[in-house]
């Protein structure tokens, strides 16, 4: 069922080890998944491009939390294709010792957005060096490039659209099969952090002025949802008193220290 969905999909662990993807992630390398899995990035990319995913990664995996960049990746057809990649840490999957076990993603191939764009730019420098004085050519302009806004905002909202109608519906139907305690560990976690990528209140709240940190945000989105703080120091691995100490942080960079103002009421408001 998950290699139904149309959109790639990889997890690996913290060694940068493929552990597994969907097909679809397979075709658009050119590759069979059992070929994938045991490599590294290093085993099916050009060295420039591997050195770039691994420094992502580690970079993830030192914040934690989720991950989005472009970059270039060689697609089945031979040429290099612009992909924007969505990754997340496994915050549920420790190993022993408690460290993470690892990283989930997916990728979305705009080359074709990309190619649109710089035909727009080039179009639009030539319109400029032409019409520089005239006043029709520079309001056509500004109609250009309000239109490559909308367009922005429209792939962005498609984007969030793909993932809530084409993958979570195939997940709730996995959960409702026959699955051994590992694979539906692995599909709670898949569904936990798709669902944390495409959250307009993680995604508010870390654009926003409020230089919370990574753990911060987690702690934030935990009190949102209403979990206590012996709860949330269980699911963190850390001490209530260290939750306590996020907690105050977070009101102070909220500016609610000091305030008769309640944590969650104030972070819903926000979603």
């Amino acid at each position: 069922m998950l290699d139904s969905i149309p959109i790639p999909i990889f997890y690996k662990d913290v060694r940068g080890v493929y552990l597994g993807g969907n097909r679809a992630f397979g075709d658009f390398l050119g590759r069979k998944m059992e070929d994938i899995v045991g490599k590294t990035v290093h085993d099916i990319a050009p060295r420039d491009l591997a050195e770039r995913y691994e420094r992502a990664d580690q970079e993830l995996f030192r914040t934690g939390g989720v991950q989005t960049y472009e970059s270039p990746l060689m697609h089945a057809d031979g040429t290099r294709h612009d992909v924007i990649f969505y990754k997340a840490t496994m915050a549920t999957f420790l190993n022993q010792d408690g460290s993470l076990g690892g990283l989930i993603g997916s990728l979305f191939d705009i080359t074709d957005r990309k190619e649109v764009e710089e035909t727009l730019g080039q179009r639009e420098e030539e319109l400029s060096i032409k019409s520089r004085n005239l006043e029709e050519v520079n309001t056509a302009l500004k109609v250009l490039l309000k239109q490559r806004e909308d367009d922005r905002r429209e792939i962005e909202e498609n984007v969030l659209t793909n993932v809530k109608t084409s993958i979570l519906p195939y997940i709730e139907k996995l959960k409702e099969g026959p699955l051994t305690h590992h694979q539906r560990a692995c599909l709670e976690i898949l569904e936990t952090q798709l669902k944390k990528i495409i959250s307009p209140f993680l995604h508010r709240i870390s654009q926003a002025c409020f230089d919370l940190t990574p753990q911060e945000i987690r702690v934030a989105d935990f009190v949102k949802n209403g979990n206590t703080t012996k709860d949330i120091a269980d699911i963190l691995g850390i001490s209530a008193k260290t939750v306590d100490y996020h907690r105050d942080n977070i009101r102070k960079k909220l500016g609610i220290k000091n305030h008769h103002t309640n944590l969650r009421s104030f972070l819903l408001k926000l979603s």
